[in-house]
């Protein structure tokens, strides 16, 4: 059995943004991806069992979720491996006291860590591997965890060589660098996330989240990666810099399955630049309009402006987008250009953007 954990929600006093309680998308995914293969799995959220259950820390930091000892008692019997989800840079502090926990609980099991590689908030685990596998970590592993999730469980059971895992890590030869763990190409091919082991009404119950959630909402993700190299984001070494999409057909029953299954009407896009293609993007505003499916979409972890027209926009909006959020970063083209390498057409912007406000609907900038 999989045991699959998403850590708690952490925040530091004064930088409420590390704080955000984005849906755990992609360790749904490997969850769905590993029982879809005929593993048996369960899981537990941390954050969305026990969403107003805080506690202040050392050094100010605030930490909201199950108590540690709840979660390490959790599985329904020993796990052959425990998968963490390195949600984002601030939930390292509660996977290191998890991994310690649950090392103690089932000294047999394997741990595993498993990159959040759709999150400017992440990291790379490269980078902070050998401190993992001090701590208690058998198994680092990169890239998209649903395309290596069943090679890394018959890796941890001894049924499969782990040098053979593209992106896996492995505490006994920690300097051995693994073939990069690229994701699917045809992401299409993922069954779509299965929330039985999240209780996302806690995320309703919290009222924040990465984008305005006053009603019942799902966070989906129609796009992976992102093709800029912006300075300050983790996000280029995570997907080197490729753009991947689901079609639009598949986006659109994802929306109307997770309506009927989840009983949402509101959908939060997490993509980190979903509006790269803007063919995609008419084409899932004309086949909402055509099915003449009723709910509101938002792209709620910002997109490139500069993709948009107003055209695309007004379709956007027709078919049921009701905030928009994209990513300046600066008011400065030159602090842009020289320091954080980010390419941003600010004319296009505030011009687009009173379009859009003309258009009565919120938008952001970060």
């Amino acid at each position: 059995m999989i045991f699959f954990v998403n850590p708690h929600l952490i925040t530091e006093a004064g930088d409420p943004h590390t704080g955000i309680p984005i849906m755990p998308i992609m360790m749904v995914y490997a969850y769905t991806v590993a029982k879809s293969k005929g593993i048996e799995v369960s899981g537990i959220d941390c954050i969305g069992e026990a969403p107003l259950y805080m506690r202040l820390g050392s050094r100010g930091f605030t930490a909201q979720g199950l108590d540690e000892e709840y979660v390490v008692k959790r599985p329904p019997k020993e796990p052959k491996l425990i998968a963490l989800y390195s949600r984002s840079i601030a939930s390292f502090i509660s996977i290191e006291i998890l991994i310690k926990k649950f090392k103690e609980n089932f000294p047999k099991a394997k741990i595993a860590i498993l990159e959040n590689t759709q999150a400017v908030t992440s990291h790379s685990l490269a980078y902070t591997k050998d401190f993992l596998f001090k701590v208690g970590a058998d198994y680092v592993l990169e890239g998209d965890p649903d395309a290596q999730i069943e090679n890394l469980y018959y890796a941890a059971i001894n049924q499969m060589d782990w040098h053979l895992v593209p992106g896996l890590w492995s505490k006994s030869e920690p300097e051995r660098i693994p073939e990069r763990n690229v994701g699917l190409k045809n992401l299409d091919e993922l069954p779509f996330p299965n929330w039985e082991a999240v209780r996302y009404q806690g995320y309703w119950e919290l009222r924040y989240a990465h984008g305005p959630a006053p009603k019942p909402f799902m966070a989906i993700m129609t796009s992976r990666g992102c093709p800029f190299s912006c300075a300050f984001c983790s996000v280029p070494s995570l997907n080197n810099r490729q753009w991947r999409a689901h079609s639009a057909e598949y986006t659109v029953n994802l929306m109307a399955n997770h309506q009927r299954e989840y009983g949402v009407n509101n959908f939060q896009w997490e993509d980190l630049n979903p509006t790269s293609s803007e063919k995609r993007i008419l084409r899932i505003t004309e086949l909402i309009r055509e099915r003449q499916l009723k709910f509101h979409w938002g792209t709620v972890s910002g997109t490139k402006i500069e993709t948009l027209s107003v055209e695309t926009v007004k379709s956007m909006i027709e078919s049921g987008c009701n905030y928009l959020s994209f990513s300046p970063e600066s008011g400065s083209s030159e602090h842009l250009k020289k320091r954080m390498n980010k390419p941003f057409n600010h004319d296009h912007a505030v011009k687009l953007s009173k379009d859009i406000k003309g258009m009565h609907v919120p938008v952001q900038a970060c």
